[in-house]
């Protein structure tokens, strides 16, 4: 496991790993919702849930982000390469948690 965020509600954790997944969990019974979110090609090495909890933003160390609905559990937007740069900017310190949010 490389990195964890936490829902503003305080009901679901994300890790994310050198599987190149990540899963959902219910913090209360620490059990896993639902399969595994797959579709990246490296390690997923950063995470960020939106303030109302519904979407997920995983990055991982190849410069992809995908863009997962929390709600329905799918995959909405993946990005890639065009962000690398910006991405190996802020890699580097593994104990750190960044997140980024913009008000509406």
């Amino acid at each position: 496991m490389f990195c964890l965020a936490i829902s503003s509600d305080g009901k679901t954790v994300v890790s994310g790993s050198g599987d190149r997944t990540a899963r959902l969990w219910d913090i209360e019974t620490g059990r896993a919702r639902g399969d595994a979110l797959k579709g990246h090609t490296e390690s997923v090495s950063c995470l960020a849930i939106s303030p109302d909890g519904k979407t997920l933003a995983a990055g991982s160390s190849g410069g992809g982000i995908f863009l997962w609905d929390l709600e329905a559990v799918a995959l909405k937007d993946a990005m890639s390469h065009q962000l690398l740069p910006h991405i190996n900017k802020l890699a580097g310190n593994l104990e750190a948690i960044s997140c980024y949010s913009e008000a509406a």
